[in-house]
């Protein structure tokens, strides 16, 4: 069976729909092409962030700790990873140098010979960090961590007359630690912020220290 053959007048519409079709096209891939360049501008959810922080730690228990140590130097080093605009996770480190106190030992102990030692105080953490310094100049934000603390030994032992003396004794330990955080983030230029942080530490099970106590400053930087 033989099809007629479209007359000229037959093709005429579809010819003449192609000038209004193809506009449209061009619009389509114009705004494709758009999205796909805002989506490459877009920065990435996942960034990285170094702390580094300086500043002073104190015992605040328990009394075999704190009666001959006091305030001393403490520093701090942190990387994170941003989850979200306003959650960091990350893992730290920190040391505290705490000073031995010779005028509290003569106190305790007139006319006895002194025995300086100094106790260091090590600790490793895995840190939760809160603050809404993406949208804020000046940010609060909230910690917390646990982890793993270690003290360095001191002990002064004598025997006096046959009677064996305890002028004190701080074995070397490692416990299980709890950890929360207060502080402010600053926005100095981008990439970069001032950070002031106080943070409380819970030793877990431990006769000698207690809560660890250190406020800190620093910065913090975007890799």
């Amino acid at each position: 069976m033989n099809h007629p053959h479209p007359s000229p007048c037959q093709r005429i519409p579809l010819v003449a729909r192609a000038p209004r079709v193809l506009p449209v096209l061009l619009l389509l891939c114009a705004l494709g092409a758009q999205g796909l360049h805002a989506q490459d501008k877009k920065p990435p959810l996942r960034r990285e962030y170094l702390s580094i922080t300086a500043g002073v730690g104190v015992p605040l228990s328990h009394e075999p700790l704190t009666e001959f140590w006091g305030y001393g130097i403490s520093a701090a080093a942190s990387f994170s990873l941003a989850v979200t605009r306003w959650v960091f996770l990350g893992i730290g480190v920190e040391a505290t140098r705490l000073p031995f106190d010779q005028q509290a030992f003569v106190r305790r102990y007139p006319g006895v010979e002194i025995l300086q030692k100094d106790i260091g105080v090590f600790g490793i953490s895995l840190n939760g960090k809160f603050s809404p310094r993406s949208t804020m100049i000046l940010a609060p934000f909230l910690g917390a961590s646990v982890g793993a603390i270690r003290t360095t030994p001191a002990s002064y032992k004598a025997t006096i007359g046959g009677v064996r003396k305890i002028y004190y004794d701080i074995p070397a330990k490692t416990r299980f630690t709890v950890g929360g955080s207060i502080g402010l983030d600053v926005f100095i230029v981008s990439g970069v912020w001032f950070e002031i942080e106080t943070k409380a530490c819970y030793v877990h099970d431990d006769p000698v220290v207690g809560v660890m106590l250190a406020c800190r400053v620093g910065f913090q930087f975007r890799l």
